[in-house]
């Protein structure tokens, strides 16, 4: 780990935008819409939280938390989208990434403990092999792989002290193992990328300042 490096600057949500055409079982372009990259994906008002996209096999994955609390992943195949709903219950986004030949999802539940769920697929369809861990967990974890291992990022509440940090849980063949917590406290949820040999996180601190670790 390297000192850590800030930035006066406060991040701006930045919405992703993506240009494809919808098959009939998705809403069309809002009537009236100028932008004609600016399209609906699903109902309106069907997403209620954090959206993560994720290049597996040639096809797009996209997760979001659907209105009633569930994990809903959209997949981009042939031209067309389907959706699939799981059975999985999350306090904010659901986080994709690839690691491996499988299509890991990552999330906290909405249990009482706030813990952090990882489960994966090999065929887009049958999602298995969860791992539950952790406990006082809130908001979207970031979710990268880095030296052939599934890093989980996901922030921490403690109720007897407010400010919050993360947690990182490095995946391995033979199961999980948590590091130290990461501090200082965020309000907001992490990203985290890879640059050459690099594992960058960054957020937003509670200062409203950008920061930045490797």
């Amino acid at each position: 780990m390297i000192a850590l490096r800030r930035w006066p600057l406060a991040p701006k949500v930045v919405a992703l935008l993506i240009p494809l055409a919808l098959s009939p079982a998705c809403a069309p372009e809002e009537p009236g819409s100028t932008d004609s990259h600016d399209l609906l994906v699903g109902d309106s008002g069907a997403s209620h939280a954090d959206p993560s996209g994720v290049v597996w096999r040639g096809e797009l994955y996209v997760s979001h938390r659907g209105p009633d609390g569930r994990i809903v992943m959209l997949r981009r195949q042939n031209g067309a989208w389907s959706q699939q709903t799981l059975p999985e219950y999350t306090v904010a986004g659901a986080a994709v990434a690839v690691w491996g030949n499988d299509l890991y999802l990552a999330w906290v539940g909405t249990d009482k403990e706030g813990r952090l769920n990882v489960m994966r697929t090999s065929d887009g369809v049958t999602w298995r092999d969860k791992w539950v861990v952790g406990k006082d967990h809130m908001l979207t974890p970031a979710l990268v792989v880095y030296g052939d291992r599934l890093n989980a990022f996901v922030p921490t509440y403690h109720w007897d002290n407010p400010d919050r940090g993360f947690q990182q849980y490095v995946f391995g063949a033979g199961g999980y193992q948590a590091q130290a917590e990461i501090s200082p406290a965020s309000g907001a949820s992490p990203s985290a990328a890879v640059l050459g040999n690099d594992l960058f996180l960054t957020w937003q601190g509670n200062d409203k300042t950008l920061r930045m670790r490797k």
